[in-house]
């Protein structure tokens, strides 16, 4: 097995920690939270239980890149680290990962100076032009199986090149065409020295391009969006609506 991938759907913060990555999914309703290997229809999703915590580890290392050389800030919302205390035991589910080699985002909408809500924006890196709701991390050269590590039980290993992806879903329940209450997702965030919560509007009240046709929105069709298709949604897990709950960054420094 030479990559594994791993797909983070939906509203969470992906929080730069050394040489690793933890990602801390808020309680939002209604939304699922669940994972597994749904891609390649090789196994159904599971739910997530409130409060389990998961390690992803085995045959991956980290690449001890920086975020920022992962990714650019004006195609995702990166906030400055310096700036902000993270609350970890506030979130629903916490996953952590070492550094992947590349990091590649799908689904995105146009965003303007709005997604700040009343905070400031130099709290983040710069002000992004588009955000995400679908985000890969791949790890090159895997040469060992992979375990997806959970709070109780066996880990489970990940050794077929066929099915070398893991998704992770913070999905609705239901599509929906009105934003969501994101306080949870705030919640998870503190300015430094203070018991105060940002603002951030995560939920985009835009249309997101996912496997829609835009043309009427963005001048694209569904045929332009064909790259997309490796992440369309199957039957068997949630499906997402047009509004778009986004991922966001912490990196350092």
């Amino acid at each position: 097995m030479k990559r594994f991938n791993f797909v983070c759907h939906g509203l969470m913060w992906l929080v730069e920690d050394g040489d690793s990555i933890q990602i801390l999914i808020p309680d939002i309703k209604p939304h699922s939270f669940r994972q597994g290997q749904p891609i390649f229809g090789l196994g159904a999703l599971t739910d997530l239980a409130p409060g389990e915590d998961w390690t992803l580890a085995g045959g991956i290392t980290s690449s001890g890149k920086p975020l920022n050389s992962l990714i650019c800030s004006r195609d995702a919302l990166m906030l400055r680290k310096g700036a902000f205390d993270t609350v970890p035991s506030l979130a629903r589910n916490r996953y952590v990962l070492p550094k992947p080699d590349r990091i590649r985002s799908f689904r995105a909408a146009e965003v303007g100076s709005g997604i700040f809500g009343s905070t400031q924006p130099s709290t983040a890196h710069e002000a992004p032009v588009v955000s995400h709701d679908v985000t890969c991390l791949s790890y090159l050269k895997v040469t060992a199986p992979v375990l997806i590590i959970g709070p109780s039980g066996p880990p489970i290993s990940i050794d077929n090149p066929i099915a070398a992806t893991w998704c992770l879903y913070a999905q609705p329940s239901v599509p929906e065409n009105l934003s969501h209450d994101i306080t949870p997702m705030n919640q998870l965030l503190r300015f430094k020295g203070t018991m105060t919560n940002p603002d951030f509007k995560l939920a985009i009240p835009t249309p997101s391009d996912k496997s829609h046709d835009l043309a009427k929105d963005i001048g694209l069709g569904k045929t332009h969006l064909m790259n997309l298709l490796e992440l369309s949604t199957p039957t068997n897990s949630p499906e997402t609506d047009r509004v778009g709950c986004h991922m966001a960054w912490v990196s350092e420094p």
